[in-house]
């Protein structure tokens, strides 16, 4: 590890580099000294891992590197932060295997009934979607799940607009010339074949489709269901600003628990700051209350989250994931955060994929193209469970 001083005319005189070597959960070894560098000046130092305790691919393995302050002065007290970053090493295979029989698939008019111990999950076949979840007779979902392909529009995404003048080269003004605010919703098939649900949906605007989304639902003896989706778009709609799903909880738990970058927001373009770990909080830190309400609160290259009773993990990539009060409908509505109307129910975001946020500048929609959403096909899936107290 190289630790480099842009200093051009003093020495390093009161800065400690602080390290750790470990995984997300556990810390392998870790040191700290005092940084004497002289103007433009270099330091070395060498970290032995254990290779004993490291076999490839079955733990992470990351390097956490933080500068503080030795000693109080008048404006910074001992051990103040001044810079930090995160090197990741290797990253484990936690793609998620389980070995278990399947559920109990019943129908009853058109609703699928899928039973598992003290878990039951139904299917409409009329929606497609899922719409109750249970536990002991104890309702999870406040509302069906859903594709979603929207976020309330970041000034960015707004871009030099104004009320009564708005740019047509903004993303929101793209957005809503295509129609997707408005996407008329329909299922157009459900096929069940042992304990896997397949469903189809078409999402049209005044064009015709402009995407369509295949779930397939596998659900488990342990509880859980594993669901795989698969979107396509027409290569007329402008690029998305998410590629993801939502899901509308009864309950409104205290703290999130997650693994993945943290603690606060990121979004795929404004992520170096956020650090992979295994983050807890409480559920209004993790909203952001822009003065100009805008969708807010992402965390990105997430494994695995527990809300209260529920637990969403991977499949085979990391995902994105929020939490609001409000939801994207009600920041819509607001022009200022005190007039956003909370919702009864928590509105959860889990996205495969998210639009970066841009911002090079303040009038043009400069999201960088490797962040831009403009694929005509998608495959992204996770899983979701009962939490339990191993898992928080």
């Amino acid at each position: 590890l190289t630790v480099t001083s842009e200093y051009l005319f003093r020495a390093t005189d009161n800065e400690r580099l602080n390290w750790r070597l470990g995984s997300l959960h556990d810390t392998q070894r870790q040191g700290a000294q005092v940084l004497q560098i002289g103007p433009e000046g270099s330091h070395t130092i060498v970290i032995d891992a254990d290779s004993d305790h490291i076999a490839e691919g079955e733990q992470d393995l990351l390097l956490d590197v933080w500068i503080t302050i030795e000693q109080a002065t008048n404006a910074l007290p001992a051990g103040h932060e001044i810079a930090r970053s995160q090197h990741v090493l290797s990253i484990a295979d936690t793609t998620l295997e389980r070995q278990t029989s399947h559920a109990d698939i019943t129908q009853q008019g058109e609703q699928l009934l899928v039973t598992a111990g003290d878990v039951t999950w139904q299917v409409s076949t009329a929606v497609g979607f899922i719409t109750d979840w249970t536990i002991d007779g104890r309702a999870l979902l406040d509302a069906p799940m859903a594709d979603c392909f929207v976020r309330a529009p970041l000034d960015n995404d707004i871009c030099s607009s104004e009320v009564d003048n708005p740019s047509p080269e903004a993303w929101l003004a793209k957005w809503q010339a295509a129609g997707l605010f408005d996407l008329e919703h329909r299922c157009t098939g459900v096929e069940v074949k042992g304990a896997t649900v397949t469903s189809q949906h078409e999402y049209l605007n005044d064009t015709g489709v402009a995407i369509c989304s295949v779930w397939t639902h596998t659900f488990d003896a342990e509880g859980g269901v594993a669901i795989v989706i698969e979107v396509s778009v027409d290569p007329e709609m402008p690029p998305l600003p998410r590629v993801g799903m939502r899901l509308l909880l009864s309950d409104k738990p205290e703290a999130v628990s997650w693994q993945g970058r943290g603690p606060h927001e990121n979004y795929p373009d404004r992520k170096l700051s956020a650090d992979l770990g295994a983050w807890s909080c409480d559920r209004q830190a993790m909203q952001t209350p822009y003065i100009f309400p805008s969708d807010n609160g992402l965390r990105c290259d997430v494994r695995q989250v527990v809300i209260g009773s529920v637990c969403i993990e991977r499949l085979d990539d990391d995902f994105a994931f929020a939490v609001s009060d409000f939801g994207v409908e009600s920041l819509m509505r607001a022009e200022h955060t005190f007039e956003c109307i909370e919702q009864s129910a928590l509105h959860v975001h889990v996205d495969g994929h998210h639009m970066g946020v841009g911002g090079d500048d303040s009038w043009t929609p400069s999201v960088r193209p490797e962040y831009l959403l403009n694929a005509e096909t998608y495959r992204w899936g996770f899983r979701l469970s009962v939490a339990h107290d191993d898992k928080a």
